[in-house]
């Protein structure tokens, strides 16, 4: 979540922008929901959830192309109660793409007019990037972490194994043994075994 927290301060410090928000998919790839936020209100961030192709959220999300809207009071994707109860103008929405799929949608948000030029479109992308980026590293980390731990388990079990077969052999020589004294009449050596 420092991540992505990170990548929504920075973002809208270098794009002068005046709010931002990180949607990430949840467990069931249902809907987008608010993982990091700056400027919006406890009220809207409440009501902010996306379904897959629903407003421009829902569209970055599932084709995974961004979406520049420089004027929000017109356009009809736009989500009528996030635009009008945060005086939202402009908006820039990029996907964070993970390995393969995209992980969430990242958008800058303007509440006067902001027309974007490509360079702030493609800084924002690589930024959005950098943070794929981030985020698959970790969970490779993870992943690594749980094979360190898997491999551990199975070396432990080994040498659990191992000591349980040599006891046990032992036990049987120690019994074969007491057997063979028993049948020859050595109760007392055979007791000792």
């Amino acid at each position: 979540d420092q991540v992505l927290q990170a990548l929504v301060d920075t973002s809208l410090e270098i794009l002068n922008a005046d709010k931002g928000n990180l949607l990430v998919w949840d467990e069931t790839r249902e809907n987008l929901t608010i993982r990091a936020s700056r400027g919006f209100s406890d009220e809207t961030l409440g009501k902010i959830s996306f379904s897959p192709n629903q407003g421009v959220a829902g569209e970055v999300g599932v084709t995974g192309k961004p979406i520049v809207v420089e004027n929000a009071l017109t356009d009809p994707r736009v989500t009528r109660f996030i635009v009008d109860n945060e005086g939202i103008h402009s908006f820039i929405q990029v996907p964070i793409i993970v390995g393969e799929e995209v992980f969430g949608v990242f958008s800058a948000d303007f509440t006067k007019p902001h027309y974007f030029n490509k360079e702030e479109e493609r800084l924002l992308i690589a930024l959005a990037q950098r943070t794929g980026m981030a985020i698959e590293n970790a969970r490779l980390y993870e992943q690594a972490e749980e094979l360190g731990i898997l491999k551990e388990r199975n070396r432990l079990a080994r040498d659990l194994h191992d000591s349980i077969t040599q006891a046990m052999y032992g036990i049987t020589m120690y019994a074969d043994a007491a057997s063979k004294l028993l049948s020859e009449g050595q109760i007392k050596v055979a007791s000792d075994h």
